[in-house]
């Protein structure tokens, strides 16, 4: 494991904050889930991708951002269009 020399206070509510330079490393927004595990004296935050949970799915928020906006385009695309008419108006057709 290598260090990075980065040393952090936690707060009150035992907030630590990230380094910016490693949230933009690791693709970590706002919102982003970590997975929190320990190894004997050792206290590891892993970026958190999918699980299955209960029998569900469970998502990272990129992940579920890409999904959605795939889906959105598969929707556009076979969905309802516009048609112009001779008279040169629009008609949506579906």
């Amino acid at each position: 494991m290598k260090s990075t020399g980065i040393v952090r206070k936690i707060d009150n509510l035992g907030r630590v904050v990230l380094p910016i330079e490693l949230r933009r490393i690791y693709g970590l927004e706002s919102g982003s889930f970590i997975e929190i595990s320990v190894s004997e004296d050792k206290i590891i935050l892993e970026k958190f991708t999918s699980r299955r949970v209960g029998g569900e799915q469970v998502l990272c928020d990129n992940c579920r951002r890409e999904l959605t906006s795939s889906e959105t385009a598969k929707r556009a695309a076979g969905g309802k269009r516009t048609i112009k008419s001779k008279r040169g108006t629009d008609k949506t057709g579906g």
